[in-house]
């Protein structure tokens, strides 16, 4: 018998709004089969985030200063994240005492169309150390995790992408794997197709997804509890910011 459990992340007993156990009401007997109905979570999570990609590290030519900036977390527009780095890599030249004023502007020239360019006055000497720095911005703003040589401005090599989370893993400990990565395995995995405005929530149903199932037609299980984890295209646990979420899934 098919039988509807609707997870709210309010009522956890235990975790965070990302990584919790749920207790049902009564045990749910002989579950084969899992079947993702719907759910819908807020877009709520940071694109900057401390500890995960909240640096950039430059080397100023004059006086062979090397330093790095911390950017605030948030949720960035692309327009928005680079007169933040603006600001930050700016005071913190100051604090070296070579006072360099710096701009990171979008390149509309046909060659390099919407990638970004890094200037400080145009005449001004530095390196990026994106390779060899920690917990860089940099593919946020579209530059490769390599350091740069020192020039006075540097242009992306990709185009700058803000777009996070691109991808929802939802993990429910007590059912087999349905998604396969390159290194790990999911229950669940969820396209961010569309994402909507930040704050807003995100949803995933049958009409927006494809139909996920997650088999184990040799073993009949007895449910009680369930715990659920959403992770980011990294494996990292995504953070709502303490923000809820609704699950809703079949089971039979």
């Amino acid at each position: 018998m098919k039988k509807i459990v609707v997870i709210d992340s309010k009522d956890k007993n235990s975790g965070s709004t990302s990584d919790f156990k749920f207790s049902l009401s009564t045990s749910i007997n002989d579950v084969k089969k899992i079947r993702l109905v719907s759910c819908s979570i807020p877009n709520t999570s940071y694109n900057v985030r401390t500890g995960v990609n909240d640096q950039i590290s430059i080397t100023e030519l004059t006086g062979t200063l090397t330093f790095s900036a911390t950017i605030n977390p948030g949720s960035y527009s692309i327009s928005d994240l680079l007169l933040e780095i603006a600001d930050c890599l700016t005071a913190q030249s100051a604090l070296t005492g070579n006072t360099w004023i710096y701009t990171l502007t979008i390149n509309s020239t046909l060659v390099q169309n919407n990638k970004v360019v890094i200037s400080a006055g145009g005449v001004n000497s530095f390196t990026l150390n994106f390779g060899t720095g920690v917990n860089q911005i940099n593919k946020l703003i579209g530059f490769s995790s390599v350091d740069l040589l020192t020039d006075t401005s540097h242009t992306s090599d990709l185009v700058a992408n803000c777009l996070y989370p691109r991808i929802i893993y939802l993990d429910i400990d007590e059912f087999p794997s349905n998604t396969y990565t390159k290194n790990s395995s999911h229950t669940f995995s969820l396209i961010c197709n569309g994402v909507s405005s930040n704050g807003e929530y995100i949803e995933f149903n049958e009409n927006t997804q494809f139909n996920q199932i997650c088999f184990d037609s040799s073993i009949s299980k007895t449910i009680n509890n369930i715990s659920v984890k959403l992770r980011d295209e990294n494996e990292r646990i995504l953070d709502l910011n303490g923000n809820d979420w609704i699950l809703i899934l079949q089971l039979n």
